[in-house]
Order: C-alpha cells, then sequence, then structure tokens
C-alpha cells in the first residue's frame, strides 16, 4: 500500500516538472519571437535615444544643403539670362559665385554622408539596437546624402557652355567689325589695308568655325553653320572684288566688274540683322548650360522631397 502511494506522489512530481519545463520553454520560444520592433520599443530605448539627435542634426545639414543648392540653381538661371542677354560683367561673376558655392555644397554632402556612416548603433545587429523609425530615416538621409555628388561637374558644363557661347559671339562679333573695317578701307581706295582687314576677319570666322566643330556633337549647329557659310562667301567675294581694284590700279576692268556682281550677290545673301546670334547662342546654351541647370533643379527637388519627409512633426 505504501509504495503505490510513493509511487503515485512520484508520477505527479514528474508531471508537475514536465508542466514546468513546458511552460518554461513557452517563455523562452515567446521571447525569441519578440525582436526589438515597434511593438517592443522598450527593448531600442537606449539605442534611440543615442542616435535620434544626431538622426534630428542631420536632417537640419540635409535642409541646409537644400538651400544651398536652391541658390545654386537661381545663379545658374541668372547665368544663362546674362549669356543670351551678352552681358559677360555678370555672366563671370554668376559662374565664379556658382563655382564656390557648388563646391561648399558638395563638401557639406560628403560631410553628411561620413556623418550618417559613423552614427552609433550602427552596423551588424542594428535591429537589436535601433528601432526601425530611427533605421528607415537614416536610410532615407543616406540616400538623399549621394544626391549633390554631381553638383561640381554639372556647374563644370555649364560654365564650359556659358564661355563656348560667349567665345563664338565674340569671334563673330569681331569678324563683322573686321570685315566693316575692310569696306571702310577700300572705301579709301586703300586695298592693301582692306585686304588686311579681311585677314583678320577670315581668321576670327576660322575660329568660330573650329569652336563650331568641337560643338557639332552637343548642339544644333544648323543657324550657327548658315551663319558661317554665308558670311564666308562674302568675304570671298570681297577679296575678290579688293584684289581686282588693287591688281587694276583702281580701274574698271572685265575682272572687277564680275567681282562686283558676285560681291552684291554674296550680300544680298547675309542675315539682315542680328537676330540669328541670339539663336546660336541659345543653341549652344542647350547643348550644356540648360542641361546643367536643370540637372541642378533635380538635385533640389530630391533633397527638399526628402527634407518634407524627415522632419519631425512640428
Amino acid at each position: 500500500m505504501i509504495d503505490l502511494s510513493r509511487r503515485a506522489l512520484l508520477a505527479l512530481a514528474w508531471l508537475a516538472a514536465a508542466t514546468l519545463l513546458s511552460f518554461g520553454a513557452a517563455g523562452i520560444v515567446a521571447g525569441l519571437d519578440h525582436l526589438p520592433g515597434p511593438a517592443r520599443p522598450e527593448l531600442t530605448w537606449a539605442g534611440d535615444r543615442a542616435v535620434a539627435p544626431a538622426i534630428d542634426e542631420s536632417v537640419a545639414e540635409l535642409a541646409s544643403i537644400a538651400e544651398d543648392v536652391e541658390a545654386l540653381g537661381l545663379l545658374g538661371r541668372r547665368s544663362l539670362s546674362a549669356m543670351v542677354a551678352r552681358d559677360d560683367g555678370v555672366l563671370d561673376a554668376r559662374l565664379a559665385e556658382g563655382g564656390l558655392l557648388a563646391a561648399s555644397i558638395e563638401a557639406q554632402a560628403t560631410g553628411l554622408r561620413a556623418d550618417l556612416a559613423s552614427m552609433p548603433g550602427l552596423g551588424p545587429g542594428i535591429e537589436l539596437r535601433v528601432g526601425a523609425d530611427l533605421r528607415a530615416r537614416h536610410d532615407r538621409l543616406a540616400e538623399a546624402a549621394v544626391a549633390p555628388a554631381q553638383l561640381e561637374e554639372s556647374w563644370a558644363v555649364l560654365v564650359s557652355g556659358s564661355l563656348a557661347a560667349t567665345r563664338m559671339i565674340t569671334d563673330l562679333e569681331g569678324h563683322d567689325v573686321a570685315a566693316f573695317a575692310a569696306t571702310e578701307a577700300a572705301r579709301s581706295q586703300d586695298y592693301e589695308a582692306a585686304l588686311g582687314h579681311l585677314d583678320e576677319a577670315e581668321r576670327l570666322l576660322g575660329d568660330a568655325t573650329a569652336l563650331r566643330d568641337r560643338l557639332v556633337n552637343t548642339i544644333d549647329t544648323a543657324t550657327l553653320d548658315e551663319w558661317l557659310r554665308r558670311n564666308g562667301a562674302y568675304d570671298a567675294a570681297l577679296r575678290r572684288l579688293y584684289t581686282a581694284f588693287r591688281d587694276s590700279g583702281g580701274r574698271v576692268t572685265q575682272e572687277v566688274r564680275d567681282a562686283i556682281v558676285a560681291e552684291r550677290e554674296a550680300r544680298e545673301l547675309l542675315p539682315a540683322d542680328t537676330n540669328g546670334l541670339l539663336v546660336i547662342v541659345a543653341e549652344i546654351g542647350r547643348g550644356g548650360a540648360n542641361q546643367a541647370v536643370i540637372e541642378i533643379e533635380l538635385t533640389r527637388a530630391v533633397l527638399e522631397a526628402a527634407v518634407a519627409v524627415l522632419q519631425p512633426a512640428g
């Protein structure tokens, strides 16, 4: 009788022990099933307190960069306006100011990326130390901080396009001045001086043609090509005329008569005004300068969108 009672008690004890072990195992499994996350913010509380201020500072830095990019875009648009208006003094000032600002923006963005990479709590197992919301904000910041990486290059393209347009117009206008000087000398029957001025006019037209050959793959050169062709034909007609007058000693020979007709025909094909120069400037601008300004504006939009999402409420 005593043995049976003892066996019953031992069985009850083992059953109780097994039940406790089952509950313990279930608790371990439940604990493993509740890793740090939105449902368990207390588990990442310390890490969140360490990271949150750094995240907020980085958002403020990103907002400052976005403001500078907006200012850079404004400088770009003003540079294009000065280029079209052929205001070289304003253009040079805007390009220099923009170059400094673009370099400053890239330096700020580089510093921001370094700060984001060195924030406390990063690395393997970050899910155990930092909450999901802060991790998402950090990732969005890191993505946005890459956007300004090409701004210096974009500004360099704008500078290159603006200077190309300025140089082209300088060459074409210089050509016209030299050609006019040639006609003035010819009126005084100083044909040697007239031919000398034509040498200068043709040199400037040659410089413009060489610049055109470098731009042909990036812009529409149709208007420029026609401008160069017609002015080149007129220069050739003037040279023929002044050479004929010089060789004839000022007498009207058949060669002179033929040269007069050729000069008149070439002159009638010249542009009636300088509006074509504005078209040429615009075409050169579209070849790089305009695109550079568009890229700056796109960068600004990316940064402002990120800041709008990342800034704390209120």
